[in-house]
């Protein structure tokens, strides 16, 4: 189920987008969005590999996706890679580096992937033109901050097959959010992108995966995991704790 492209006209606008009801236009009246489609710029298309900027570069732009996915991850001087998250349509790239000089990290498209950017000077002008702009954004990182700090506290705390349940309810409840199926999430990261998130050797995914699908938990597909015990999987991730702070993290 790899998530379709936005059709991408020159007459194209939110309105028009499949992902309106997940992005920032749902809260703007049309007033507000009239103004907001003037300073909106669509994308360039990204393919598998394509960065979207890398550590270092200049802050000038926030990054909405339209679809496809990506991944944000820190380079050490020694090489090594730590892979801060995942970034699926409907969310925002950038927001952990606002009002920061450079971005602190890399961002490489998984697969296809479009998206809207919007020059941040631009867009701090309309927020200050539209307060509850302003209220939502600022609610909105505070709400990605938390998610991430609580992920990183919940997994580091976790058994190697909960932190890898818990990462699939997590993108369950995301690709939900979106109008997908619950049971059926798009995996456009590989293995070893998964355990470098999670802490976990790339083997060590691998074989949970094999003893998930083995205990009929799952399915496993290209690209995909197809969820046949949805309630088994949540038990696993103990997601009577973690519910709370996805729910929070993907209602804006």
């Amino acid at each position: 189920m790899a998530l379709p492209l936005p059709h991408n006209t020159a007459n194209f606008t939110c309105l028009d987008c499949s992902l309106h009801d997940a992005c920032i236009p749902k809260y703007m009246d049309q007033t507000q969005l009239d103004v907001f489609e003037i300073i909106l710029k669509r994308s360039r298309i990204l393919h598998k590999g394509d960065y979207l900027h890398h550590q270092g570069d200049p802050v000038k732009s926030l990054y909405i996706m339209r679809s496809g996915a990506v991944k944000e991850y820190i380079s050490s001087k020694a090489g090594d890679e730590q892979i801060l998250g995942f970034f699926l349509p409907g969310e925002m790239i950038g927001l952990d580096s606002f009002h920061q000089e450079s971005y602190h990290c890399s961002a490489i498209a998984l697969e296809t992937t479009t998206f809207c950017s919007v020059l941040i000077d631009k867009f701090e002008q309309l927020c200050q033109k539209i307060p509850d702009l302003q209220r939502l954004m600022l609610n909105t990182m505070s709400k990605v901050i938390s998610f991430e700090e609580k992920m990183m506290l919940t997994a580091c705390n976790k058994k190697a097959d909960e932190r890898v349940a818990t990462f699939l309810i997590s993108l369950s409840k995301r690709y939900q959010h979106l109008g997908y199926s619950a049971t059926e999430i798009h995996l456009p990261m590989s293995r070893q992108d998964i355990g470098c998130y999670l802490g976990l050797s790339n083997e060590t995914v691998s074989r949970i995966f094999t003893q998930l699908q083995k205990n009929k938990i799952i399915s496993i597909q290209p690209k995909m995991i197809m969820v046949n015990d949805l309630t088994s999987l949540k038990e696993m991730s103990q997601e009577c704790h973690i519910h709370k702070i996805i729910e929070h993290h993907i209602a804006v």
